[in-house]
């Protein structure tokens, strides 16, 4: 699996990831789409997207919700 974590403001950070073809044939709920998630430390929300190439020109799936702050 590739992944990239990169900071983008003082308050949130982006995951990008795509599943390898392998994990991906292994797991019938992943496809070797590509997945994004946002978390904002500043007003605890989380926002996944998947970047499908199955169909193009067509809105991705989003999710969003908020989170607790374990420290």
């Amino acid at each position: 699996m590739h992944a990239v974590l990169r900071r983008r403001s003082d308050d949130s950070y982006l995951l990008d990831w795509t599943p390898s073809r392998a994990l991906a044939a292994k797991a019938a709920e992943l496809s070797n789409d590509r997945y994004r998630a946002i978390l904002n430390l500043g007003n605890l929300k989380v926002s996944l997207q998947v970047l499908s190439h199955a169909l193009p020109g067509t809105l991705s799936p989003r999710g969003a919700g908020t989170c607790i702050r374990l420290d």
